[in-house]
């Protein structure tokens, strides 16, 4: 008998051996059991800044863990955008090996600010889990001025708007006037924008034209006589590679060099030998062919690839410079026989000046307040004194303004308001220098106000600011560039 014990002590032990290596025990329970997921935490991607309407750098992405906090497979994630803005590709996710699930991309909105994102999974505390990106604008790439509104296209083709919105203008779904810039609706990516004295137009990618504002007279081509507080697509299944804006009528250039133009037409300024109110494109008569359109208060301008320049529409203060104060409503030859490079129509005291092989500027029309210089003659070209050589020239309502190879601004004509940006409020007939050491890409002339653009992406505007029109905030007209406060 108590040779039997040892016997028996090792038999037990040898059962226990055999049970814990083949399964048996607490310990192999848990080997031989899937994980159970517990907790969503965040992995990567929770606070980010990039462009609006791009996506973040870093995809947002969870790990799923157990009780132990040991990663688990096989858990089903939803990743959603809050709210409007933005959007998001591969939403629905499994987390892999790792315990990890990431969303397939994220796209911010349009508007600068503060996106979200989430991530959930059923039953898992932790979730939702929340990611959240501030949206930025994007450079900008050009800076339009209106007669009281301004917009700018950033380098991603997104536009923004400000000032004054009467009419809808300002392309943000509403009446409500701007001080600061504002995202043009409807998720359109513009390659060209124009402003005009209270509509807006646009051309996408592929040169579809969209316009938004006043339309009464049919300034946004869309066939009907209805205001507009968003982009409607221009009809006529015509495509454009440049846009126009005058006052109230707007013309594009087809790649083959057509013109069309269309709104009001009193004078003319449509030019189909008409003075009828277009709401839909017109062929301009004549049959030329044009590398450039510009349009201005009441009458259009084309230059053609031999550098030779027509005018037509309104003429009571010589602008067509033919020669004549004879409103045309179909194009006529600029006299004085010169080729130039640009054309540039002025605003509502009409005036036009262009840019000649040399980089002189020349200017006719209305000569009221200096805007044509002080050789500028009522009906044909003269040059602007000075003697500054220009690369671009941009007319305003009573001003005009120049800038050099090296990107220095000059500007002209009436500047009670600050617009040629001069430090002073008052005209001159001769180019003054922009205050501020700003190295400008583009300009614009405005009714009463001006604004350029930097290649590093930064906008300036000066001038009157009554409706919000320099996009600064305050509403204080300056002599002297402003940045437009984006964000």
């Amino acid at each position: 008998m108590n040779r039997s014990v040892p016997v028996l002590w090792v038999f037990a032990f040898l059962i226990s051996v055999l049970s814990a290596s083949c399964g048996g025990g607490d310990r192999a329970s848990g080997l031989d059991t899937p994980a159970q997921a517990t907790q969503l935490a965040l992995q990567a991607g929770a606070e980010q800044t990039t462009v609006a309407g791009t996506a973040v750098p870093l995809r947002p992405a969870v790990i799923a863990l157990d009780e132990r906090r040991l990663p688990v497979a096989g858990v089903g994630v939803t990743f959603a955008v809050a709210g409007p803005l933005g959007d998001a590709t591969g939403t629905v996710q499994m987390t892999g090996a790792d315990g990890v699930a990431t969303v397939g991309s994220w796209i911010l909105g349009l508007t600068p600010g503060i996106d979200t994102l989430t991530a959930s999974a059923q039953g898992l505390s932790g979730s939702p889990v929340k990611f959240v990106a501030t949206a930025i604008p994007g450079f900008a790439a050009t800076v339009v001025a209106g007669e009281y509104h301004t917009c700018a296209l950033t380098d991603r083709g997104q536009a923004y708007c400000w000032g004054d919105n009467f009419a809808g203008e300002i392309g943000d779904g509403t009446t409500s006037n701007r001080s600061v810039p504002t995202t043009v609706v409807g998720g359109i990516v513009f390659r060209q924008v124009v402003a005009s004295w209270n509509s807006t137009c646009g051309l996408d990618e592929a040169g579809h034209a969209y316009c938004w504002g006043f339309n009464t007279v049919g300034t946004l081509g869309d066939g009907t006589g209805t205001n507009r507080t968003s982009p409607v697509a221009v009809v006529g299944g015509l495509t454009f590679r440049q846009l126009a804006a005058g006052d109230w009528h707007m013309c594009g250039l087809t790649g083959e060099g057509q013109a069309y133009c269309w709104g009001y037409n009193p004078a003319g300024q449509v030019g189909d030998s008409t003075t009828n109110f277009r709401f839909s494109p017109a062929r301009v008569t004549g049959g030329l062919t044009f590398a450039q359109l510009t349009a201005g208060g009441g009458h259009t301008c084309g230059l053609t690839a031999t550098g030779q320049a027509y005018c037509w529409g309104e003429n009571t203060s010589g602008e067509l410079g033919d020669g004549t104060m004879t409103n045309r409503s179909s194009p006529v030859a600029v006299g004085g026989g010169r080729a130039f490079t640009q054309l540039a129509a002025g605003g509502g005291q009409g005036f036009t000046c262009a840019l000649s092989l040399s980089g002189f500027a020349y200017c006719w029309g209305n000569a009221s307040q200096g805007q044509t210089g002080s050789s500028g003659s009522c009906c044909t070209p003269g040059i602007i004194a000075g003697g500054v050589t220009f690369a671009s020239i941009v007319a305003g309502s009573a001003h005009a303004c120049g800038l050099t190879v090296a990107g220095q601004a000059y500007c002209w004509g009436l500047g009670y308001e600050g617009q040629l940006g001069d430090g002073a409020a008052v005209s001159s007939a001769t180019p003054q220098a922009v205050v501020a050491n700003i190295v400008f890409s583009a300009l614009s002339a405005g009714g009463e106000h001006t604004c350029g653009a930097t290649a590093s992406g930064e906008a300036y505007c000066w001038g009157k600011d009554d409706l919000g029109q320099l996009g600064d905030g305050p509403e204080t007209s300056r002599s002297y560039p402003a940045r437009v406060r984006f964000f």
